[in-house]
């Protein structure tokens, strides 16, 4: 009996700990029956079982106590996150209780079955469900693999699943990821000019344009717009261009242009005639402006050899360099006159009496020394000149025949050429005769017929219109001023060009020494005009001084051995012999021009017998020339 009270106590203590009781059942009797005496036994009708029930949730249910089962009024039980499936008489769950058709005979225990709930939970990412799963009441859903996105980190789940109550979305959760953008100035910029973090598919600002000495920004290499990865973005550079010059001697000798922070390219070395080219003035290796770039040269030396013959002879200088002039040394020879040095043995080429500033090359000189033979014609080859005691109006017409042999020649020339039926020619010339040629002018101061129908002018043009026509068409003339040809006129006409080469050369050395604003390059009737009455004033002796140019150049007309040179900007005069500065026929060569009264000299000849002319055969060393008259 003890053992029974024990077990009865302890299913109530279980029960009131285990469902709530929901029944509208009536609260039973609190007065239990009494007890029948052993000896009075209930009708069988009347006998009443007691009803337990075993919840299995926090829902008491009180014992009931019954006749019949279908008496029993079977709580509804509530259980967070099951549901409740009935009774069942035993603890296994095995035999459903239905009171519609249970028998009872005994105190039963009605054992409460609850079924888990169980529940759906959807992993979704970007709306797409990725995983789906059943979980029961408070169990955890399992998180499938980490999601990808493209551009994002995924950051986990949006809710907890761990203890599930209910159906349950879970949203995942990204972030974009972040990418550095960085802006540099130059491919080996060791730094950057800006950096930015931008979001997957974002932009990145535009930087401000940034500024580089020499060079003209243009932009950025690449686009920087919907960024999806580390980017280095590269500015884009024009370089600034500037000019370099190479100049020689003044000139410009190349040019290019140079982009700013590269070096040029030299040109080809220059040449330069009688220089060695030493390099340029300036190597830059960096352009960062326009430059001028100058060649330095140094002049060269060349040597110099003599000859006479074929003996080479010890004379000096023996060498000469480049842009100095230099007078070359005589070669004596005991009675021999020394005509000069040339460029070959034989002759043909042009005398050289000095060392030009532009002369090149090293020289082999071949000396020329002839006699004069006059026969019977002349026992003296002299000129009488006048000192400076003499005037102008003197003239040389009273100490020598110069001016009666040129008048004399002239003549000739104007009747040889037709020139006296000439309309230009002033009607005082036109005479038949040399005796009337040369007679005095019945016109003016008692002058004789002359190059000037009156000479007391200043009028260079020429009243006659002959002055400048018959004198010469052109001086040509080197840079240094000494005469190399004249052409034209009466003085560039043979055989008179050959006689009086001398005379014109003198005085066209003098003029281009002492006053060099008269320039004999012109071939001008103004230039021909001041030398046609020079010469006529000297000859004749009639005019004087007079001013201005005109002064000028009477004083500059030579003496017969005299002759001016200009030395450190000082005009010095020299004396020199006459047959000492001859050159040869069109050689620009020519000796003296002897003088014999009443004849003309018609030129030079190698042979007594005045059949081989020097103009048609060649001079040899130590020849001897014999003058012709006629």
């Amino acid at each position: 009996m003890k053992k029974l009270l024990f077990v009865f106590f302890a299913f109530l203590l279980l029960c009131s700990f285990g469902c709530s009781k929901k029944t509208d059942d009536p609260k039973p009797n609190p007065d239990p029956d009494p007890v029948q005496p052993d000896d009075e036994t209930p009708k069988e009708e009347e006998k009443q079982f007691e009803v337990t029930f075993v919840t299995n949730c926090s829902t008491t249910v009180e014992k009931q106590t019954v006749k019949k089962a279908d008496e029993i009024n079977l709580p509804t039980l509530n259980k967070e996150g099951y549901t409740f499936k009935g009774f069942y008489l035993d603890s296994e769950f095995k035999n459903a209780f239905d009171k519609a058709t249970y028998n009872i005979t005994s105190d039963i225990t009605l054992y409460a079955l609850f079924e888990v709930n169980k529940f759906t939970v959807k992993f979704v990412v970007d709306g797409n469900t990725v995983d789906e799963q059943t979980v029961e009441y408070n169990g955890s859903a399992t998180a499938p693999s980490d999601p990808e996105k493209t551009g994002y980190d995924f950051k986990g789940w949006d809710k907890d699943f761990s203890k599930i109550t209910d159906d349950l979305t879970v949203l995942a959760k990204f972030s974009p990821k972040t990418f550095t953008v960085n802006f540099r100035l130059t491919e080996d910029s060791q730094t950057y000019y800006d950096i930015q973090e931008v979001e997957y598919g974002q932009d990145a600002e535009e930087p401000l344009d940034p500024t580089r000495t020499g060079y003209e920004f243009l932009g950025w290499d690449k686009n920087y717009t919907n960024i999806k990865a580390d980017l280095i973005v590269t500015a884009l550079w024009e370089a600034n261009v500037y000019n370099v010059k190479y100049i020689v001697k003044g000139q410009v000798y190349a040019e290019v242009e140079v982009e700013y922070g590269k070096a040029p390219t030299p040109p080809a070395d220059p040449t330069l005639e009688g220089y060695d080219f030493t390099g340029w003035d300036k190597t830059p290796e960096s352009v960062e402006y326009d430059i001028v770039i100058s060649a330095t040269f140094s002049a060269k030396s060349y040597t110099i050899k003599y000859f006479s013959g074929e003996t080479e002879l010890a004379l000096e200088p023996a060498t000469y360099t480049y842009g100095e002039e230099m007078y070359l040394p005589k070669n004596e020879v005991s009675g021999y006159i020394f005509a000069g040095w040339y460029l070959d043995s034989e002759f043909k080429t042009t005398s050289i009496g000095a060392i030009s500033k532009t002369q090149t090359g090293d020289l082999v000189l071949y000396s020329l020394n002839v006699k004069v033979d006059f026969g019977t014609l002349a026992s003296s080859w002299t000129f009488d000149g006048f000192d400076s005691t003499h005037t102008a109006a003197k003239g040389i017409d009273a100490v020598s025949n110069l001016p009666e042999q040129y008048e004399k020649d002239f003549y000739k020339f104007l009747v040889d050429n037709d020139h006296l039926n000439d309309p230009r020619l002033h009607a005082t010339m036109k005479v038949s005769s040399w005796e009337e040629f040369s007679g005095v002018n019945p016109n003016h101061n008692g002058d004789p017929q002359r190059i000037w129908n009156d000479t007391s002018t200043n009028y260079v043009g020429g009243a006659d219109g002959y002055s400048a026509f018959f004198l010469f068409d052109e001086l040509v003339l080197d840079d240094d001023g000494f005469l190399l040809d004249i052409k034209g006129g009466f003085l560039g006409t043979e055989p008179y060009k050959t006689k009086y080469w001398n005379l014109t050369y003198s005085l066209v050395q003098m003029v281009q020494s002492k006053y060099n604003n008269i320039n004999f390059k012109e071939s001008s009737a103004v230039n021909n005009g001041f030398f046609a009455f020079v010469i006529d004033g000297y000859f004749y002796g009639t005019q004087g001084v007079g001013e201005g140019v005109f002064n000028k150049l009477r004083y500059v007309v030579p003496t017969t051995t005299t002759y001016y040179k200009v030395e450190n900007n000082t005009v010095n005069a020299y004396t020199r012999e006459y047959t000492n500065t001859t050159d040869f026929s069109s050689l620009n060569t020519a000796l003296a021009i002897p003088v014999v009264e009443g004849k003309v000299f018609v030129g030079w000849y190698l042979d007594s017998e005045l059949t081989k002319s020097v103009l048609d055969n060649t001079v040899t060393q130590f020849a001897t020339l014999y003058p012709k008259f006629e």
